[in-house]
């Protein structure tokens, strides 16, 4: 867990992205659906510890890849203590269909 006091805001559309990628490997193998939250969560907290040591990515948002899984967190920095998750999106399905959430 991070001790930074960085905000993060989830997209309720990246919350349910999250939930669906943790139900297709639970029912394909429930131990990576494990694995698969503690990327996640990793994958969060680097986020929240340094989020301009992730990748600047397009739109004005940046990009954090899973170690382990083809899953990669978008996000963009609301003010210099909050940062808003727009997307956990699987790195080779439809790029960029998360930039309509940019609009408030």
């Amino acid at each position: 867990m991070t001790l930074s006091n960085i905000q993060v805001i989830w997209r309720k559309e990246a919350i349910r992205e999250a939930q669906e990628a943790r139900k297709w490997y639970h029912q394909k193998d429930p131990p990576a659906a494990l694995r698969f939250l503690n990327e996640l969560d990793e994958a969060v907290d680097r986020v929240q510890a340094n989020p301009l040591d992730s990748l600047v990515h397009e739109l004005g948002t940046r990009v954090r890849m899973f170690r382990r899984f083809p899953y990669q967190i978008i996000f963009r920095m609301r003010t210099s203590m909050e940062l808003e998750v727009l997307a956990v999106m699987h790195g080779r399905r439809r790029p960029g269909y998360w930039s309509r959430r940019l609009t408030p």
